[in-house]
């Protein structure tokens, strides 16, 4: 069975789910490697640097991510790129931050 990642917040963590990406500080430093198995514990202090989201591995055929957080994103993608033009390099860059979003890369 092949496996993907979703994003989930925080809030929808639970124990015993495994890290699909490595987790990185605003440095870019590897607070947590992929494959890690999350615990309550670690949860809890990945709270303590700014993270919203976190891409965990999920079942192919498991729904990616949530209607409601992808319209969040989605809307936060447009909050970011509201004073770009609407070709360019800019505008590229937003398409494939959309479609990554959307699940339509791998």
């Amino acid at each position: 069975m092949s496996k993907q990642s979703r994003y989930l917040p925080l809030t929808k963590l639970e124990a015993g789910m495994v890290l699909a990406h490595d987790l990185l500080d605003k440095m870019g430093h590897v607070l947590l490697p992929a494959g890690v198995t999350l615990s309550d514990a670690t949860i809890k202090s990945i709270a303590h640097h700014d993270v919203h989201l976190l891409s965990v591995v999920s079942d192919a055929g498991e729904q990616i991510i949530d209607v409601e957080e992808l319209q969040r994103q989605l809307k936060r993608i447009d909050y970011l790129f509201r004073h770009a033009s609407n070709e360019g390099a800019m505008q590229t860059l937003r398409q494939f931050i959309v479609h990554y979003r959307e699940g339509l890369t791998s």
